[in-house]
């Protein structure tokens, strides 16, 4: 937990006039975050300046020169809102582009309401072509594991079988956990009427099924599944 600067809690009658207007207040200024075409990237983010990452220069003291970037709210709706001892949680889903900070959209939204807010928690359950539905928890892995059975269906009429493995090192973990490609690493036929697949690990876990695809010439990594970890 950081330090805490200030506090600003509605009181009990503007909780209960929020609640009996349903929160209109609140969901007025979902309306005006989601309209806002720039955002500005949050002083502890990993946003470059002249090479250096923003949250290194806060955590020097020093104040990084950062400047509103374009992004693109897609959708942002409400899905709870619990009165708690303190104030009031809001619960929301939002689809947004890439560089967009879920942290900044908190903090205008409490600007608007006038009451200040936080991220108190963030769960990012798509982003590109992989989905968290998709996803096997460890257990479920080793369960698998353990019953000597390494496959998934991926659909109702298809099920593919884990086979050779390859071990990926800290930064092709990194890299692949961010969906960069990465090129393959060894030579192997590429056959366009079926993919062979491998099992990408590191450090003993599963971290992805991956297939290899000729890209520009080049033997590339591709990826299938990705693979949930804490």
């Amino acid at each position: 937990m950081g330090e805490v600067v200030s506090e600003n809690y509605p009181s009990a009658s503007e909780l209960d006039e929020l609640a009996n207007s349903d929160y209109q207040k609140v969901r007025d200024a979902i309306a005006k975050v989601k309209a806002i075409k720039e955002q500005l990237p949050p002083a502890y983010s990993a946003k470059k300046i002249d090479g250096k990452k923003a949250y290194e220069l806060a955590r020097k003291g020093e104040m990084p020169d950062l400047k509103p970037a374009p992004v693109n709210i897609y959708s942002l709706d409400i899905t709870g809102i619990e009165v708690l001892e303190k104030g009031f949680a809001v619960d929301f889903d939002c689809e947004c582009s890439k560089g967009t900070y879920i942290r900044t959209i908190c903090y205008d939204l409490g600007s608007i309401t006038g009451y200040g807010a936080y991220a108190d928690s963030l769960r990012r359950t798509v982003n590109g072509q992989f989905n968290v539905k998709d996803a096997f928890t460890p257990d479920e892995l080793q369960k698998m594991a353990d019953a000597g059975d390494f496959s998934f269906v991926r659909d109702a009429s298809e099920t593919i079988t884990f086979l050779p493995e390859i071990k990926l090192d800290a930064k092709q973990t990194k890299d692949i956990k961010f969906g960069k490609k990465i090129a393959f690493p060894f030579p192997v036929e590429v056959k366009d009427e079926e993919r062979t697949y491998f099992r990408a690990t590191s450090e003993g876990q599963l971290i992805a099924v991956v297939f290899p695809a000729m890209e520009n010439g080049i033997l590339t990594m591709r990826i299938e599944r990705l693979y949930a970890h804490d």
